[in-house]
C-alpha cells in the first residue's frame, strides 16, 4: 500500500507537467539544421553578444590571445549575429511603412 501523495506519485506527475521534454530538431528548406537558440534569443541579448565579440576580436588584434580557429569562429558568429539584426530591423520598417 502506498500512501496518499506519496513522492513516487507526484515525481510521475510533475516530470509530465513540468514541460522537461527534449526539443525537437528543426530543419530549414534545404536540409540544414537551424539552432534555435539563435531564434529565441531578444534583439538586445544578439547586441550584447554582438558587442562582445567585436571587443574580444579587438582585444585579439592588440594582445594575439586567440587562435586562428577561434577568431574565425567569432567571425562567424559576428556575421550570422549581424543577419539576424538586419532581418529584424527591415521587417521593423516593413511594419511601419
Amino acid at each position: 500500500m502506498r500512501q496518499e501523495g506519496s513522492s513516487e506519485e507526484r515525481g510521475a506527475a510533475d516530470a509530465d507537467a513540468a514541460g522537461n521534454k527534449e526539443k525537437a530538431d528543426v530543419f530549414d528548406q534545404f536540409g540544414n539544421k537551424v539552432d534555435m537558440a539563435d531564434a529565441e534569443k531578444s534583439l538586445k541579448e544578439a547586441k550584447k553578444e554582438m558587442k562582445s565579440i567585436e571587443k574580444q576580436l579587438k582585444d585579439n588584434k592588440k594582445k594575439k590571445i586567440l587562435s586562428q580557429d577561434e577568431v574565425w569562429e567569432m567571425s562567424d558568429r559576428l556575421e550570422v549575429l549581424k543577419t539576424m539584426l538586419a532581418k529584424d530591423d527591415k521587417a521593423k520598417a516593413d511594419k511601419a511603412a
